[in-house]
């Protein structure tokens, strides 16, 4: 839209223009406190902390909304054997790591991981739901360490998993 208009680029300075600070910067500090607490307190954060994203799939799953290619009657009950091994990945020894702050500052969740192998080994970091989603059941595949290969593979390129995992499951919807 704003193209339309003949609008090439936004340019912010930093120091210019409306200073954003609160107006009782103690009252923020307590209020940012408590409000970090509720957050840290609900089960979802809990969830999503322990396992990342990946947590989506347990949800996703008895919904029946499971993002994949291939029919419902068969993709929903695959999440659901999918998320017990997703779920237990956090107990793979070595350098996994779940629970970890991302690169955005002040983030409560840290819903950011470094994905392990059976053996321990770093795969990629992160793998995230819909990375998971879209290069595996999508795809027909349920192991987790090709998923995360996959997710290394596009990583290394510079290409979106969510793209390649749609692209490359496109046939499947078309029945060829």
């Amino acid at each position: 839209m704003m193209g339309s208009k003949g609008v090439k680029a936004i340019v912010l300075e930093p120091g210019r223009g409306t200073q954003n600070a609160p107006k009782d910067p103690a009252g923020y500090k307590e209020d940012l406190k408590q409000f970090s607490q509720l957050v840290l307190a609900h089960p979802a954060t809990r969830g999503f902390r322990d396992y990342g994203t990946v947590r989506s799939i347990d949800s996703t799953s008895v919904l029946a909304v499971c993002p994949a290619a291939i029919s419902a009657a068969v993709r929903c009950p695959v999440w659901r054997g999918f998320w017990e091994e997703a779920s237990a990945t956090p107990s793979r020894p070595g350098e996994g790591r779940f629970h970890h702050p991302c690169l955005h500052a002040g983030c409560l969740v840290q819903c950011s991981n470094i994905f392990p192998d059976r053996e321990g080994k770093a795969i990629v970091a992160p793998i995230e739901y819909e990375s998971l989603a879209m290069l595996g059941p999508n795809l027909g595949i349920t192991d987790l360490d090709a998923i995360a290969g996959l997710n290394y593979l596009a990583n290394d390129v510079g290409v979106d998993t969510m793209e390649v995992g749609a692209a490359l499951g496109w046939p499947w919807r078309r029945g060829d």
